[in-house]
């Protein structure tokens, strides 16, 4: 490969230095991602190689992005361990700045990224530290100490086919030689620890008024000449469209009276906002236990749509949309990941018994 490259966070591709994010200086409207025209402008429009838009991001709401650390495997000891904060330099190298406190970890000044050749005794897999809390949070940790590195280190060489990053579904995030700041996908680089009490009020003020009212739903039931669903009960209707993605189960109820009848209780888009946004949407409970929603179909619809990570994202949609893109790389990883646990649980298992056994022989 000739020149530099950059390497990417494991967990959400996006970049490992402060460098590679580019800011432009003094935007007008022409060069806005949300300018006063913004509907005529076309998403390939947002594309174009033009710097983020300091109306919508900085140097300090990026400083999240130097904040890394990496998931590291000696194989001299056959020791995992996750190295000290640092940041991606150049040519597949990460530099720690503060050394970590693991002891297998030797400290050396530098790591390699990835590329498993055997040239290298450390294999590396360098992640943002706000990336690694949403994965602990995906996995049912309270804290990413709790994270087992064994278990991980397995399900990341499990999915290494790359100099630059895993071979997982990172939302539609297009990678090159060198990171590209691409106007309009400025929410890449918003960290998914945005959130708190700011957002939550910053969020009340966006909330529509419809919302909050009442409104009859038209019965359609004279319109329907046959619904095939029509004899499936209630309740495994409510099976079956846990199942399925939102966009689907959407497509269904459209498709079906029967559906669209027996979804319009409150009580189901309630129960929507938890299976399908609550668990990566942290501070929705507060949010939604603050205020009497009558509305909750159009509150999830609502959220739904305005949280997808989508060029174009503005304002305190933009960390929510990373966070929800990081999830769903996250996602990915989980089930490899119990197994890989419960192998490492039966490993050490086995050993201890093997270990005992040893003991025992020689009293």
């Amino acid at each position: 490969m000739g020149g530099s490259w950059d390497c990417h966070c494991a967990l959400c591709c996006g970049p490992l230095n402060i460098c590679c994010v580019h800011i432009g200086e003094g935007d007008g409207d022409q060069g806005k991602a949300g300018g006063p025209d913004n509907s005529s402008i076309s998403e390939d429009s947002y594309c174009e190689e033009r710097p983020y838009s300091s109306s919508l991001v900085s140097e300090e709401s990026t400083k999240w992005i130097h904040q890394c650390r990496a998931l590291c495997f000696d194989s001299s000891n056959e020791a995992v361990f996750i190295s000290g904060v640092g940041h991606y330099d150049d040519y597949g190298y990460f530099e720690v700045r503060e050394p970590g406190n693991d002891p297998h970890d030797t400290n050396p000044d530098m790591y390699h990224c990835y590329e498993d050749s055997g040239e290298w005794e450390v294999l590396t897999f360098p992640f943002h530290e706000a990336c690694y809390r949403v994965l602990a949070e995906r996995l049912g940790y309270k804290k990413s100490s709790e994270i087992d590195t064994y278990a991980l280190y397995k399900v990341f060489k499990q999915y290494n086919d790359s100099a630059y990053e895993l071979g997982l579904d990172y939302g539609g995030v297009k990678t090159e030689q060198t990171w590209d700041s691409r106007r309009g996908e400025e929410y890449l680089v918003c960290s998914p620890d945005d959130g708190g009490v700011e957002l939550k009020d910053t969020i009340w003020s966006l909330v529509p008024s419809r919302l909050l009212l009442a409104e009859p739903s038209p019965d359609l039931s004279h319109r329907v000449t046959h619904d095939p669903f029509s004899a499936v009960p209630p309740d495994l209707l409510q099976e079956i469209l846990s199942y399925l993605s939102v966009h689907d189960a959407l497509n269904l109820m459209q498709a079906s009276q029967h559906i669209c009848s027996n979804t319009r209780e409150p009580q189901y888009w309630a129960e929507m906002i938890g299976f399908h946004l609550a668990p990566w949407f942290w501070e929705i409970d507060d949010l939604v236990a603050e205020q009497n929603f009558v509305d909750y179909k159009g509150l999830f619809l609502w959220l739904d749509a305005v949280t997808q990570p989508r060029k174009g994202v503005e304002g305190p949609w933009m960390g929510l949309a990373n966070r929800r893109r990081i999830w769903g790389v996250c996602e990915q990883l989980a089930d490899a990941y119990r197994v890989a646990l419960n192998q490492e649980i039966v490993e050490r298992g086995v050993m201890s018994d093997h270990e005992e056994g040893e003991e025992g022989a020689g009293t």
